[in-house]
């Protein structure tokens, strides 16, 4: 939100507010903010709220054009407006919940056949998930410097989950009941490159990441 406020000296004269928004101070063209607010001998002002929620972090600069019908002229406002929001974050646990499929960075080693860098890991289960059920959670882990196209199944159960885990990130994903099936499998190309049994523990990640 921000406040202005003006009058003017010539009689029967239609004048009128326009106000726009640029990144830095030039005569260049700049982005609509809002416009056709009367200017009259009493005076005119009070306050514009301006919706920058499409808007990125960064500094902007207003400002008015008072214009009629044959000329207009541009005054800047003094100062800056700057646009900050701080980023939100959750915990990684409850966002694989949600979510059902979640990816981070990974930097290092993953290791795996075929030197193809991809590995399989079980986390544990969760008793109640987001329909009440057991669930176990699983990753993959890329190390390689290459998308790949992986497949995980549930080996002798009916889980099956097919996504593309980023070059260098760790894949997290919900699977069924750990009991059945309680081996997942994973692949690559056609081939099978890991095979895990479902860990018991509970699963529990408080490590924070941005908010999907």
């Amino acid at each position: 939100m921000f406040s202005f406020a003006g009058w003017m000296r010539i009689p029967k004269t239609k004048l009128t507010w326009i106000f726009n928004y640029k990144t830095h101070r030039t005569r260049t063209e700049g982005t609509l903010i809002t416009g056709g607010i009367p200017l009259s001998l009493n005076g005119s002002g009070g306050s514009i709220l301006w919706e920058v929620s499409n808007l990125p972090n960064g500094t902007y600069h207003v400002f008015a054009t008072i214009a009629d019908r044959s000329n207009s002229r541009t005054v800047f406002a003094p100062g800056a407006i700057v646009i900050m929001r701080r980023a939100r974050h959750c915990r990684l646990d409850e966002v694989v919940m949600r979510t059902g499929l979640y990816a981070i960075d990974f930097k290092g080693n993953a290791g795996g056949r075929r030197n193809l860098g991809l590995r399989l890991f079980s986390h544990g289960t969760v008793s109640s998930g987001p329909d009440g059920e057991t669930y176990s959670v699983w990753s993959v882990r890329n190390g390689s410097k290459s998308d790949r196209v992986v497949s995980v199944d549930g080996y002798g159960g009916p889980f099956n989950i097919t996504f593309t885990a980023k070059a260098q990130s760790e894949t997290f994903f919900r699977s069924g009941s750990p009991i059945v099936p309680a081996i997942h499998r994973l692949f690559c190309e056609g081939m099978l490159l890991d095979m895990k049994a479902s860990s018991r523990k509970t699963y529990r990640d408080d490590r924070k990441v941005s908010c999907p």
